[in-house]
């Protein structure tokens, strides 16, 4: 079986000696740098001058059992990848190493094949760990606050904001569309500032009903109302001393406004059913997605909570306002969801660059996380490609664009007089908007544009259902059953379409 020698060394833990040699001399043969040793003890003593990436040991072992070295490894040295040898009646105990981390185990006995199989495995996720080290390395500092990522100029500014609030004990309300990366950046704040090593309490707001909300917030007496056997203590008192996080702020109900503003004046609550004071230490952060001066303004939220809360705003950016940053969050993607399910993703090709960069990304980061992890899971390549895209997908990035350009009510090529400007590479400088330029057609009167956008080239909706439906036909071969599948629909119905919009083969 010709298999490439690894890159990694590897240590043998075998008390037998016959087993031992026996998998030692022939690596070794093949290129391998290999050591053995015949107890625990020994491969400990031996990891304190050198480091194998590859660590096989028995379960078995004098003295020092094979599972716990496993546990002293890999509290030395997280990255050792351990496989464990098992006799075929200890596959149980075997099933628990992996639990504490070995990469697999091998029941003896066992092929040389087999080893080698598995010593293979163990060196394409040992580069995974490697390659995804590495673009931690090059997306900290600057770049990165914890988990956020980012390089452009907006984002840069909202570092610096970040760094200065975390340093104070202010109430910090940060605003951002949904899939923005609120959560993230209310993590950042906590955990970059003097109360890190207190508790982070999080409590999504708009996700209780207020009876619920109220009791999670303040904790309950013993007889409170039915149901409250004992008391409990609520996120504010398990917050005590750290940071309580509240999201979706501006769904909670008049009732409750009441109670965080005396939180926030006199640093004091009342659990429900309660008639003593309970003070508190914490700071708070808020987010929303909703204008809370709006609310304000008719009456949905209280003037003097909004003002309390809107201390230190933070505004996190859309990524259509930032799409410099998209190559950067891509690449992060693709390493993370590299390492979780063992691919070799490396980047994306400028067509499926380009058609990122000219999708306003309604979802934000983490609409493109889904993406690029859908991505990831279902496709096995180094480069990503336009044929990895969903139909719907393709729908969404570009479909409805090409229609509008294809639908031109003027008879001319492209849209009405206009054409879509894309980037020419995927070294994108920033990030492109949709460009209007005028072409040699006659360009539409100036109120036939709205915000920009030429009316007259938009398609109407069978003629964007029939350009989805063509392009994801296109992509599948016409497979229809494929197709179907991609689209959410059964396959009459596919059928019954390509009929109604007299789809042909040969025109796609």
């Amino acid at each position: 079986m010709a298999i490439k020698a690894s890159n990694y060394s590897i240590l043998v833990v075998d008390d037998e000696e016959i087993m031992r040699n026996g998998l030692c001399e022939p690596l070794a043969a093949m290129g391998y740098d290999v050591s053995g040793v015949a107890s625990a003890e020994a491969a400990l003593k031996y990891l304190e001058d050198k480091t194998p990436g590859i660590i096989i040991t028995d379960l078995r072992l004098p003295g020092m059992s094979g599972m716990d070295l496993l546990t002293r490894v890999l509290e030395k040295k997280p990255h050792t990848a351990v496989l464990v040898m098992t006799a075929y009646g200890s596959v149980e105990t075997a099933v628990d190493a992996m639990k504490k981390g070995a990469f697999d185990y091998i029941t003896k006995p066992f092929s040389f094949d087999e080893i080698q199989v598995m010593i293979e495995k163990m060196s394409e996720k040992l580069d995974l760990l490697i390659e995804n080290e590495k673009l931690r390395t090059e997306l900290k500092g600057k770049y990165r606050l914890d988990n956020i990522i980012g390089k452009s100029s907006k984002m840069q500014a909202m570092y610096e904001l970040i760094e200065k609030v975390s340093s104070s004990g202010a109430t910090v309300i940060i605003y951002g569309e949904s899939g923005t990366g609120k959560e993230l950046t209310a993590s950042a704040i906590h955990y970059s500032g003097q109360r890190a090593g207190k508790p982070y309490i999080k409590l999504n707001c708009a996700a209780l009903p207020e009876s619920l909300l109220e009791s999670e917030l303040f904790g309950y007496e013993k007889g409170a109302f039915t149901g409250a056997l004992t008391k409990k203590a609520g996120k504010f008192e398990s917050a005590e001393g750290g940071t309580i996080f509240l999201d979706e702020i501006g769904d909670i109900v008049p009732e409750i406004q009441v109670k965080l503003l005396r939180v926030l004046q006199e640093k004091e609550f009342m659990r429900v059913g309660g008639v003593t004071p309970i003070k508190v230490d914490v700071r708070i952060i808020c987010a929303t997605n909703a204008n809370l001066l709006e609310k304000v303004k008719v009456g949905k939220f209280r003037e003097d909570l909004y003002y309390r809360l809107n201390v230190i705003p933070i505004y996190i950016p859309a990524l259509r306002e930032r799409k410099e940053d998209i190559p950067l969050l891509v690449s992060h993607f693709l390493a993370k969801f590299n390492l979780e399910n063992n691919k070799k993703f490396k980047k994306v090709s400028d067509e499926v660059m380009k058609l990122f960069f000219n999708y306003s990304w309604p979802g934000n980061i983490r609409q493109l996380e889904n993406t690029i992890e859908r991505i990831v899971v279902l496709n096995d390549a180094e480069i990503v490609t336009n044929d990895m895209l969903t139909a719907d997908l393709i729908a969404e990035l570009g479909a409805a664009a090409e229609s509008a350009r294809n639908a031109s009510p003027y008879g001319v090529s492209g849209s009405a007089g206009f054409k879509l400007a894309l980037p020419e590479s995927n070294e994108i400088k920033s990030g492109p908007e949709f460009e209007l330029k005028k072409n040699s057609a006659k360009a539409p009167d100036e109120e036939a544009l709205i915000g920009g956008l030429n009316v007259a080239a938009l398609a109407p909706l069978d003629e964007v259902e029939r350009a989805h439906i063509a392009r994801a036909l296109k992509i599948l071969d016409w497979n229809l059953s494929k197709t179907a599948r991609a689209l959410h629909i059964d396959r009459k119905t596919l059928y019954l379409k390509i009929e109604k919009y007299r789809i042909e083969k040969e025109s796609y």
